[in-house]
C-alpha cells in the first residue's frame, strides 16, 4: 500500500541527502587601500551576528552550555575563513550557516556600512548560497572542520561554478543534479591527492553546483576541472550503475520530452572558476613566518595579468612603484623561472581611452605561484603608495599541453539545443511590427508603447541564450497574454469606432512594472551580467532558480483557480500582493516559506474573483467592485434586519462595524474557498498558521510604553474572518479555538474573541448574510469537486518524514492539471506539518520581544515556544538544534519545488517548441 501511496515520491533512499547546515560563500571587491577595512568589517559582521544568536538562545531557551548543538554552534558556525581572489572579485569569506538570515540580510551593503565608518569604494558582491549535500553519515560540522581546521588547512583556493545542461535538468529535475553531485564527489575523491580538500554545494542562482577546492597547486585543480568539463551522459550512467542503481533507473526512464538519444551530450554547458589564496598569507609574508606559504608547490607555475585603473597624472608613479615590486620579487625568488625585471617597457600596455595600465607580471613568461602571491601581497600592502589606484583586476592564466582526447570530445559534438528550436520561442519581427502598429492605432502613449516593445525585446534576448533561457520560459505566457489584450482593444476600436485607452492602460501599467522586476530577479548575479546585484534594496543574492520555482508553484494553483499567465516577482514590500498579472513576494516569503504556504491558497482566490462575477453574481453581492451602487449603509441594513440596534450597540460593536466595508467581503469569500482548497478539515493547522501570519505584520502592532500591543482595528476584522471560516467548516473548533497566546497580546485577543464570537452568533450568521456565507461554502465544495474527486493517494506522514530527513520530494511529469494542483497542495501542507512537528506542535503562539533584557528571562516567567513570530517580518527559531532541522527542512522544500518547476517547465518548453500556431495569430485580426 505504501508503494502505491508514494508513487509520486521517486526518492533515492540511499543517496546524498541535504545537510542541516550549509557552507556560504560571500564574494566582494576590494579597492587597493581598503582590504584591511573589508576584512575587519567581515569579521565584525560575523561576530555581531553570532553574538546576537547567543543572546537570543539565552533569552528564549533553557539550553545548557553542555548542549551538543549549542556547543557546535559556538565552535563551528559563523566563523570567518577569508581568501584573497584573482579576477573580478578580490575577497571571499566562507562560513558555516544554520539559517538564511545572515546570507540574505546581514552580508550585504547594509551590513558593511552599519559596521564601519570607512567608505568602502567600488564595493560589489556576489553571494553563493544553497544546500550542502550529505553523503552517507557525513555530518556538516565534520565536513567543515575537515576542510578548514588548522591541521588540514591548504594555502590556495578554487571556487568553481558549474552550469548543468538545461535539457537534462528539464527532463530529470533534481535527480539529475543529485546524480551529478554523486559523480563529482566520487570522481574527485578518486583523482585527488592527500593535499587537496574539497566540498560541494548546490546553488540557487545561475549555476546549480559549486565545488570549492583547497589545495597547494593551481595546476592540479585546473587539470581536474578540464576532465570534469568533458564529462558526458554516458559517464553519468556508468557511475550510477556502480553507485546507485535506483537513481540510474530513474535517469534511464523513457519519458522523452526534450532529450535526444545521444550518449555523448555534455553534463555541463558552462563553468566559471575563481582562484585565490588564504588571506593569512598576507600576515605570513609580512611577518616572515611562512608555514602555510611553504605548502605551495614550488613547481606550480602560472601566468598573471593585472589591470590597474589609475587616476590621471599618476601613471609614471605607478610604473615606478610596480618596478620596485618586480625587482624585490626577482631578488627573493627561489624558482628557476624567476621574475624577469629586464623587460619593463614591454610589459605595460595602456588600455584604450582609459587611464588604465595592463601589466603582465614577468612579461610573457610563467611565474611560480609562490612568487605571484608575494607580488600580489607586496602590491596590496603598499596601500599608502598606491592610494591613487582606483581599482585592480587580476587574471590567472594556466597553460595546458594540448590534450587530443579532450579536444576531440569538445569538437565532435553538435549542440544538444539547436538555434532553430530556441528561435521558435522568440517573438518574431512580424509579431512585434504588428504589435507596434496596433498600439499606435489605439493611441497608446509613446512611453508605454516603447516599454511594451522593450519587454518583448529583452525577453527575446534571454530566451534565445542557451545559458539563461530556462529561467524565462515561465514568463512567455504573460507576453502572449499582452498580445491578446492589445488585439482585443483593436477589435473593440474597429467595431465601435471608439475606445477609451484608460481601460487598456490600467492593465498595461502594472503589468510592465511587474515584468520589469521579474526580469531583473532572474538576471541578478549572473556573471554574464557582471555578477552585480542591480537592485540591492530588494534582496541580497542571486536566487534565480528559487524565484522561478515559486513562479511555477503559483501557476500550479492559478491554472485551476486563477489566471494561468500570471507570474512571480520579488520586491521589498512587507506583504505579498496579488494582481490579475502577478504575485509580488519579499525575501521572507522565499526563505521563510512557511509564511507563504500558510496563506497562498486563500490569497490566490483574490485573483480569480473576476472569473466568477458573471457566472455567480450572488457571491459578490456585497462587493462594491462588482456592484457599484453598494454602500456600507446597505450592509448595516442587513445587520439591522438581523436584530442589531445601532442606538444600543454602537459603542459595544463600533470596532466590528468599522471593518464592514464592501471590500472586506472579498476577503471572507477568499478565506472560505481557500480553506476548503488547502486546509480541508484541518482547523487546528488553519488557526495556528493564520495567527502566525497575522503576527508577522508590523502594522498590526503599536509601540506602547516600550512594548508591542496589538491594535484592535486590525485584530477584530481578522478574528471575524477566522471565525466565519470555522463556523462554516468546524463548529467544535469554532467554539473552543484552544490556543495559548503570548502574554503581550493574550489579553486583547481573549477580550475581543468573545466580543466577535457574540457578534457572529447574534447578528451576522443569520438570514440573508447566513445564506450568503452558506452559498460561498457550497460554491467551494461544488466548484472544485473535480479537483477532489480523484485524489492522488497521499501519505501525509510519509511526505512529512521525507522532508524532515532531507529527502527531496520529486514530481511525476505525467500528471494532469488537477493532479499537479493536488501535488502542490500536498507538498505545501506537508511542509507546514513538518515545521509544526520539528518545533514541537505546540498550541502556544509567541512573538519576538525586542525589549527583553538579555539574560533576565526565565522560562518560569514566560514560556516560549521554539518558533517565534516576528512582527518585523519572518519567524525566529530559538533552539540551536531546531534551527538546524528547520534549515534542512527549508532547503529540502526549496529543492523539491525546484524539481517540480524544472519538470513542468520542460513540458512547457516542449509544447512551445512543437506548437503549430504562429505567434502572429495571437495578435493578427
Amino acid at each position: 500500500m505504501e508503494a502505491e501511496n508514494n508513487k509520486n515520491l521517486n526518492i533515492d533512499e540511499t543517496g546524498c541527502l541535504i545537510q542541516d547546515g550549509s557552507i556560504f560563500i560571500g564574494l566582494s571587491s576590494l579597492s587597493l587601500a581598503k582590504q584591511d577595512i573589508v576584512s575587519n568589517t567581515v569579521e565584525k559582521i560575523l561576530k555581531e551576528y553570532k553574538g546576537s544568536l547567543k543572546r537570543k538562545t539565552k533569552d528564549y531557551t533553557t539550553c545548557s552550555k553542555s548542549n551538543k548543538f549549542l556547543k557546535e554552534q559556538n565552535e563551528y558556525f559563523y566563523n570567518p575563513n577569508k581568501y584573497y581572489l584573482f579576477g573580478e572579485f578580490d575577497f571571499a569569506v566562507i562560513t558555516l550557516i544554520d539559517g538564511f538570515t545572515f546570507p540574505v540580510r546581514e552580508y550585504s551593503q547594509k551590513g558593511f556600512h552599519l559596521n564601519t565608518n570607512d567608505s568602502i569604494l567600488e564595493f560589489s558582491r556576489n553571494n553563493i548560497l544553497g544546500p550542502t549535500p550529505k553523503f552517507n553519515e557525513e555530518n556538516i560540522t565534520k565536513l567543515y572542520s575537515g576542510v578548514f581546521s588548522q591541521k588540514s588547512k591548504q594555502p590556495l583556493i578554487s571556487i568553481s561554478r558549474l552550469k548543468l545542461n538545461d535539457f537534462f535538468l528539464l527532463e530529470k529535475g533534481t535527480d539529475f543534479i543529485r546524480a551529478c553531485i554523486k559523480l563529482l564527489n566520487s570522481k574527485i575523491k578518486k583523482e585527488i591527492e592527500s593535499n587537496l580538500n574539497f566540498f560541494i554545494i548546490e546553488n540557487y542562482s545561475w549555476s546549480e553546483i559549486t565545488i570549492v577546492f583547497l589545495m597547494n597547486s593551481y595546476q592540479m585543480v585546473s587539470n581536474l576541472m578540464l576532465r570534469i568539463r568533458s564529462l558526458v551522459w554516458d559517464n553519468l550512467i556508468a557511475s550510477m550503475e556502480q553507485m546507485d542503481i535506483p537513481l540510474m533507473k530513474i535517469l534511464l526512464e523513457k519519458n522523452p520530452i526534450l532529450i535526444r538519444e545521444n550518449k555523448d551530450f555534455h553534463l555541463f554547458i558552462d563553468s566559471h572558476s575563481i582562484y585565490g589564496f588564504d588571506y593569512e598569507l598576507f600576515n605570513e609574508i609580512n611577518n616572515g613566518k611562512l608555514s602555510l606559504y611553504e605548502k605551495i608547490l614550488d613547481s606550480d607555475l602560472v601566468k598573471h595579468n593585472v589591470k590597474l585603473s589609475i587616476k590621471p597624472g599618476f601613471v609614471k608613479r605607478t610604473l615606478k612603484s610596480i618596478h620596485k615590486i618586480d625587482k624585490a620579487i626577482a631578488e627573493t625568488s627561489k624558482n628557476e623561472s624567476e621574475v624577469n625585471e629586464s623587460c619593463q617597457d614591454k610589459i605595460f600596455k595602456n588600455v584604450v581611452v582609459k587611464s588604465d595600465l595592463f601589466h603582465q607580471v614577468n612579461g610573457q613568461e610563467s611565474i611560480s605561484t609562490k612568487d605571484l602571491i608575494s607580488w600580489i601581497v607586496n602590491l596590496r600592502l603598499r596601500k599608502e603608495e598606491f592610494h591613487f589606484i582606483i581599482n585592480t583586476n587580476t587574471e590567472v592564466i594556466i597553460e595546458h599541453p594540448k590534450n587530443p582526447e579532450l579536444i576531440e570530445i569538445e569538437e565532435k559534438l553538435e549542440s544538444q539545443l539547436l538555434d532553430s528550436e530556441l528561435n521558435k520561442l522568440i517573438f518574431n519581427s512580424d509579431t512585434l511590427n504588428c504589435l507596434n502598429d496596433y498600439m499606435g492605432s489605439i493611441n497608446v502613449p509613446h512611453v508605454i508603447k516603447e516599454a511594451v516593445l522593450n519587454l518583448f525585446s529583452i525577453f527575446n534576448n534571454k530566451i534565445s541564450d542557451r545559458l539563461s533561457f530556462a529561467g524565462f520560459i515561465e514568463l512567455r505566457p504573460f507576453l502572449r497574454y499582452l498580445l491578446r489584450i492589445i488585439r482585443y482593444s483593436k477589435i473593440q476600436l474597429d467595431k465601435e469606432n471608439l475606445y477609451e485607452i484608460d481601460v487598456l492602460l490600467k492593465s498595461l501599467d502594472p503589468g510592465i512594472h511587474a515584468f520589469h522586476h521579474a526580469y531583473y530577479n532572474r538576471v541578478l548575479g549572473q556573471y554574464k551580467n557582471g555578477n552585480q546585484y542591480d537592485q540591492p534594496m530588494f534582496f541580497n543574492l542571486g536566487s534565480q532558480s528559487l524565484i522561478s520555482a515559486f513562479d511555477i508553484l503559483y501557476k500550479n494553483i492559478t491554472t485551476v483557480i486563477g489566471n494561468k499567465t500570471s507570474f512571480v516577482y520579488v520586491e521589498s514590500d512587507q506583504n505579498f500582493t496579488i494582481s490579475d498579472f502577478a504575485l509580488r513576494l519579499n525575501y521572507f516569503h522565499i526563505f521563510n516559506p512557511e509564511l507563504l504556504c500558510a496563506v497562498l491558497f486563500q490569497e490566490s482566490m483574490n485573483q480569480c474573483s473576476s472569473r466568477f462575477k458573471h457566472e455567480y453574481p450572488s457571491l459578490f453581492q456585497y462587493n462594491r467592485k462588482y456592484d457599484h451602487d453598494l454602500s456600507s449603509e446597505r450592509i448595516y441594513g442587513e445587520l439591522q434586519y438581523n436584530g442589531l440596534r445601532f442606538s444600543e450597540y454602537l459603542n459595544q460593536y463600533e470596532e466590528v462595524l468599522n471593518a464592514f466595508t464592501p471590500e472586506y467581503f472579498e476577503h471572507i469569500f477568499s478565506d472560505i474557498v481557500g480553506y476548503k482548497l488547502f486546509y480541508h478539515n484541518n482547523p487546528e493547522m488553519y488557526v495556528y498558521w493564520s495567527w502566525g501570519y497575522f503576527c508577522t505584520d508590523s502594522k498590526h502592532f503599536i509601540n506602547k510604553d516600550g512594548c508591542l500591543e496589538v491594535q484592535d482595528k486590525y485584530l477584530i476584522p481578522f478574528l471575524l474572518r477566522q471565525l466565519m471560516v470555522l463556523k462554516c467548516f468546524d463548529s467544535d473548533f469554532y467554539h473552543s479555538n484552544d490556543f495559548n497566546f503570548d502574554p503581550k497580546i493574550d489579553n486583547r485577543i481573549s477580550e475581543n474573541l468573545e466580543l466577535v464570537r457574540g457578534f457572529v452568533e447574534n447578528f451576522f450568521y443569520k438570514k440573508n448574510l447566513m445564506n450568503w456565507i452558506n452559498e460561498i461554502r457550497k460554491f467551494a465544495s461544488e466548484k472544485y469537486e473535480e479537483v477532489f474527486s480523484n485524489l492522488i493517494p497521499f501519505d501525509q506522514n510519509d511526505m512529512m518524514r521525507r522532508l524532515i530527513e532531507g529527502r527531496v520530494i520529486t514530481y511525476e511529469t505525467n500528471n494532469n492539471r488537477n493532479e499537479i494542483f493536488q501535488f502542490t497542495r500536498n507538498l505545501l501542507f506537508s511542509y507546514l506539518k513538518a515545521v509544526r512537528k520539528i518545533t514541537g506542535e505546540t498550541s502556544l503562539i509567541n512573538i519576538v520581544d525586542r525589549n527583553i533584557e538579555s539574560g533576565n528571562n526565565s522560562k518560569n516567567a514566560i514560556k516560549y515556544s521554539n518558533m517565534l513570530f516576528d512582527p518585523h517580518g519572518g519567524v525566529y527559531i530559538t533552539n540551536p538544534e531546531i534551527r538546524r532541522k528547520i534549515y534542512r527542512l527549508r532547503s529540502t522544500f526549496h529543492m523539491s519545488i525546484i524539481d517540480m518547476s524544472l519538470k513542468i517547465k520542460g513540458k512547457l518548453l516542449a509544447e512551445m517548441i512543437n506548437e503549430k500556431k504562429d505567434q502572429i495569430m495571437d495578435i493578427a485580426i
